[in-house]
């Protein structure tokens, strides 16, 4: 394979690749001979790392020499050394060729366990090449079983990129068997993969990808599983007992070191909110660590750091202390940015100015007022804009005419205006603070003539909109009750056509009774005439009565008025009474419409 690969490469045309092949093929002459090797073996690492020169270097046949430096006796230190540097250029060769060396790893993987089982403090290269190895199936064998104590101590108190490829090896070996997956587990690798995974997790900067990976592949064991979810739970437990027993000092130091703290902070900002404990926090130099947070690139860090410096700034006697340690800017620009954080942004710069002329002038030139107008203005809560107005009243007292007429430049007034004149539940704290806080800060604005005139026009406009926002509630709440009276009305008419009919019925059924009598045969019909008519005529005149217009007292009743429902009136009749007096003839309600019904 070997001569056919030179060869190949010696027929080339171009002279540049020609040079190179030739290149390779001395350093594989003398890594195939006796002597010393150092020479050669650093330069063909050099090259291994130039992805170009992969399978040139493969093609000269430099795989073979290489596996046997890796299977010669390391009793020499000279061999010790040639051996780690042969596994670290078969890892390169392995990244950057798809098959080749991969079917050269069957002779090496055992060398290269030896090498990474005897505890050789440079045994990084072989533990990678074996992870690069293992990645193909064809090279996952019984062999790799034995590694696996080793690799798993290699998951604790080593350097990262060596922990990340022991999990590497771990990953590929629990894709075996079950066998596997219960070996890699005995050999106590669970914790620290777990440990591993939420580093990952926490920090994605901290590349150990392939702890997640292998503990997903892991889990298709049920006991193995178990223990994963066992594992993740008892460090849970563990880190908030950690936590809960740890004082200020502990976790300021945790800000100030590596890893994740969002824990630390979380705690922090429980401990602030005690006023007593504000002075054990000034004692342990918290400021400065909470300070550089502010400029962090994780929002859930920042707001916490922002709520701790806040808890503590409501103590008069660390004010100081945050705004000469560069809070201020980090914290405006919180305000200016982050929607999520700026509430609490703002409640740090209005304890932190409260009471501190120096403070205040270092927020106004810090450009705070523009950001907090906007916070006043399109605030995502009524807290976030409470302490936003709290600020500005808070900074008046510096420098008043030029801060106020700034506040105005702003635009601040209308919002502020608009608190001030709300109409508020006493239940409603919060927003009974804003108002309180904006009525303050007119009386500070209205110190400047020209705000004065300002704040006039705006509460004569928001005087207006009231009035128009009440006309409009009620015109509404009228137009509701029209409605309702008209519908309730109009549900009535079935119900009164339905009773007038009957009445109609009830008339022509007396009617009906009296004729009949009046044709009987027994007796004088005279006489029967004579005693019937008084009665024939009252039903009579009751029957025209009930069913003739009240107006004409002619034409039957053919209409019923809307809204008093009375059906009165005739068509005639009633298109007469609306072209004049527009009233009902029975209760002179004001009839609004007529609807049109007809008795059987």
């Amino acid at each position: 394979m070997d001569d056919g690969s030179l060869d190949s490469f010696e027929e080339q045309d171009l002279d540049s690749e020609a040079e190179e092949v030739s290149v390779f093929d001395k350093i594989v002459t003398v890594l195939s001979g006796g002597g010393s090797k150092d020479t050669e073996l650093q330069q063909l690492m050099t090259l291994s790392l130039d992805s170009s020169n992969a399978s040139a270097i493969v093609a000269a046949g430099a795989v073979r020499p290489l596996v046997e430096l890796l299977q010669r006796d390391i009793m020499k230190m000279s061999h010790q050394v040639n051996r780690i540097c042969a596994a670290g250029i078969l890892a390169n060769l392995s990244v950057r060729t798809d098959s080749t060396v991969p079917f050269a790893a069957s002779e090496a993987i055992p060398a290269l366990v030896d090498i990474v089982c005897g505890g050789l403090d440079n045994s990084g290269h072989a533990l990678r090449a074996l992870a690069l190895f293992s990645t193909h199936d064809a090279n996952k064998c019984v062999a790799f079983i034995a590694i696996v104590p080793t690799v798993a101590v290699l998951l604790e108190d080593y350097p990262p990129a060596t922990k990340d490829h022991a999990a590497h090896v771990l990953r590929n070996l629990a894709t075996l068997s079950d066998d596997a997956r219960i070996a890699i587990s005995d050999a106590g690798a669970v914790p620290p993969l777990v440990a591993l995974a939420e580093v990952q997790a926490k920090d994605p900067l901290v590349r150990f990808v392939h702890a997640a990976l292998a503990l997903t592949v892991l889990s298709r064991h049920v006991a193995t599983k178990q223990l994963i979810e066992k594992t993740k739970l008892a460090r849970a437990e563990a880190a908030k007992a950690k936590l809960d027993a740890a004082g200020v000092d502990e976790l300021v130091t945790m800000l100030s070191g590596d890893g994740d703290k969002v824990p630390a902070l979380a705690r922090l900002v429980k401990l602030s909110r005690d006023s007593t404990k504000i002075a054990v926090f000034v004692a342990a130099n918290a400021v400065a660590p909470l300070v550089a947070l502010l400029w962090s690139d994780v929002r859930v860090v920042k707001m916490n750091a922002a709520t701790t410096l806040a808890n503590l700034a409501q103590a008069s006697e660390t004010r100081a202390s945050i705004g000469q340690q560069g809070a201020i800017g980090p914290l405006v620009a919180l305000v200016r940015g982050c929607a999520v954080s700026a509430g609490e942004a703002a409640r740090a710069l209005a304890n932190i100015c409260t009471g501190n002329d120096a403070n205040k002038k270092l927020s106004i030139a810090a450009g705070a007022i523009v950001p907090m107008t906007a916070l006043l203005k399109r605030g995502n809560t009524v807290r976030a804009k409470g302490r936003a107005v709290n600020y500005l009243c808070n900074v008046m007292s510096v420098d008043g005419n030029v801060t106020s007429v700034a506040i105005a430049a702003a635009g601040a007034i209308p919002a502020i205006v608009d608190w001030s004149q709300r109409t508020l539940p006493d239940s409603d704290r919060e927003s009974n603070w804003v108002k309180k806080n904006a009525q303050l800060a007119l009386t500070r604005l209205s110190n400047n003539e020209d705000n004065r005139a300002l704040i006039a026009a705006e509460q004569a406009k928001v005087a207006l909109n009231q009035a128009i926002a009440m006309a409009a509630r009620a015109n509404a709440a009228l137009e509701r009750s029209t409605t309702a009276s008209a519908a309730a009305r109009g549900s009535r008419l079935p119900a009164l056509a339905s009773s007038l009919q009957a009445r109609v019925y009830e008339l022509e059924a007396a009617n009906s009774s009296l004729e009949r009598r009046l044709t009987r045969g027994d007796g004088d019909a005279a006489h029967r005439d004579k005693r019937a008519r008084p009665a024939l005529g009252a039903v009579e005149n009751a029957v025209e009565d009930a069913t003739s217009c009240v107006v004409c007292r002619d034409r039957p009743r053919s209409l019923v008025i809307l809204p008093c429902a009375h059906a009165c009136l005739c068509s005639a009749c009633a298109q007469s009474i609306m072209s004049t007096s527009t009233k009902c003839p029975i209760c002179r309600e004001k009839i609004a419409s007529t609807t049109a019904f007809r008795l059987a």
